[in-house]
């Protein structure tokens, strides 16, 4: 393949067609899977710029009559979209996509400079390409999750590490120490990216290689995210408690019946791990790497041992985690730089082989990739949620008063409602939660006296006799979605 010959070139190449190949889709609103996480990271970037910029008091729609303040992962991604809608002037759902897809961006580049320190440019190449052609990372590179500027910086705290060690530089330092922290705080098991450095650091102090001074400066830019990243959480579950609002899981999610962890592992082993993470096209290079293993030279073989750790403590953190892993594929995601750098070796090993059936493979890694995920963006949205999709939000806005609490529904996901038809408050999954008396008291008539003033109803479902006579007239109806005002003083 002639352009190999400007790894770099190629590269860019690549990038280019990958951006081409998402201009389509990267206006969308949230759509597809895991539209309830896209929509609470949108909302939470739009409630910063809308109402607080302090990063240290993420906002939330769900928020009953509170102030919507909660605990959350670090909202480096939604403070992030919020500061540049701050520096265009206006806020835009796609502007979620766009934030997301500059960060992917970054991190190819980081990606590829680590590898090319531990191998060459070729194996660069050949993992930055499955970095870009994974299934997974091709469609949520433009989502609104946290998670692609964690994955990032992790890749970003690698470079430096090895880059330190190639030659010891406190800026070198301070850009460990920031993006390491940054990985941690925005998704806490991305501090595992540091297991290696750890280990490289032990190994470096017994030989002596680095001098008293220079070791200390490595110790604490290690400890400073840890400590960080400690507190930040311990502070997440404080705002939690006393809001009382939990539409972010901090907790562990383990699974407890045997059989159903086997089914989840089983389905991660094989299925979403050769699917959506390496990728079948590129499985070829991971197989071929595992089977030739017993090659490996330097500078491939001083990493096997930092990086085993890594992969025990991955592992770990895999089973602590393991109902998660059970419908989430980017909890998966700490894996990639480390399954991606095996599967570039063993696909640079094959291309050395120079066969023509192998180039086949390759290329059909953008297609399979493009292939696998464009549904999500092209098809037809769930039928309760169609409505949204619909309405003309600003029409919307004229409606219903900026802060007007409103009780919306039927959404399971307590956040899709909210942030397509741009209000806060309450909401149901169905209509008999709202007449269920949990304390003897209806819970809509609880909703109300918190202060509820709209009632959004989607799904094309007809109003409940029992809820309709908390209701006075209809303000809204169309696309399935009607809007109705509460009354007021209505006793029971």
């Amino acid at each position: 393949m002639q352009i190999l010959r400007s790894k770099r070139q190629a590269l860019f190449l690549v990038y280019l067609m990958y951006t081409i190949s998402h201009l389509a889709f990267i206006t969308l609103p949230p759509k597809g899977t895991h539209l309830w996480r896209q929509c609470n990271t949108s909302a939470v970037s739009r409630n910063f710029y809308e109402e607080d910029m302090n990063i240290l008091k993420p906002r939330v729609d769900r928020r009953r009559n509170t102030t919507g303040i909660t605990g959350m992962q670090f909202p480096s991604f939604e403070f992030t979209v919020a500061l540049f809608s701050k520096l265009v002037g206006q806020h835009q759902h796609w502007f979620n996509r766009l934030v997301a897809f500059l960060f992917f961006g970054i991190g190819i580049w980081y990606f590829y400079h680590w590898v090319r320190i531990l191998a060459n440019d070729a194996t660069a190449f050949w993992a930055s390409w499955g970095f870009i052609w994974s299934p997974s990372l091709y469609y949520h590179s433009i989502s609104a999750l946290p998670d692609i500027l964690a994955l990032t910086a992790s890749v970003a705290a690698l470079y430096y590490f090895y880059s330190l060690i190639q030659q010891f530089n406190r800026t070198k330092l301070i850009a460990l120490c920031f993006f390491l922290a940054l990985a941690g705080l925005t998704k806490i098991q991305y501090l595992l990216v540091g297991t290696p450095m750890l280990v490289i650091t032990i190994s470096k102090v017994f030989k002596g290689d680095w001098k008293p001074g220079e070791m200390l400066s490595v110790m604490l830019a290690g400890a400073l995210p840890i400590a960080l990243t400690l507190w930040w959480y311990a502070y997440a579950l404080k705002l939690r408690e006393s809001s009382g609002l939990e539409d972010f899981g901090l907790e562990v999610r383990y699974v407890t019946d045997f059989k159903e962890a086997l089914i989840i592992l089983k389905e991660n082993m094989l299925e979403i791990f050769p699917e959506l993470i390496v990728g079948y096209a590129a499985l070829l290079g991971f197989i071929y790497f595992v089977f030739t293993s017993k090659s490996i030279r330097r500078p491939f073989k001083e990493t096997v041992l930092p990086y085993s750790v890594w992969l025990i403590l991955m592992l770990v953190y895999h089973l602590l985690e393991l109902q998660q892993m059970k419908d989430h594929v980017y909890y998966m995601y700490p894996y990639f730089p480390l399954a991606l750098f095996v599967t570039a070796i063993g696909l640079n090993r094959l291309v050395q082989r120079k066969s023509t059936w192998l180039y086949v493979f390759i290329l059909l890694m953008p297609i399979a990739a493009f292939f696998r995920v464009f549904h999500h963006w092209t098809n037809t949205p769930p039928e309760q949620y169609a409505g949204l999709y619909e309405i003309d939000n600003q029409e919307f806005k004229s409606i219903i008063p900026p802060n007007a609490l409103t009780i919306v529904g039927p959404d399971q996901s307590g956040c899709v409602y909210h942030y397509f038809t741009h209000t806060k408050g309450f909401t149901f999954e169905d209509q008999n939660q709202l007449i269920g008396c949990p304390d003897e008291r209806l819970r809509l008539k609880t909703y109300i006296d918190e202060s509820a003033e709209y009632f959004i109803l989607g799904n094309d479902e007809e109003v409940f006799p029992e809820v309709r006579v908390f209701l006075d007239e209809m303000v809204f109806d169309e696309h399935g979605i009607r809007v109705y005002k509460i009354k007021t003083n209505k006793t029971d």
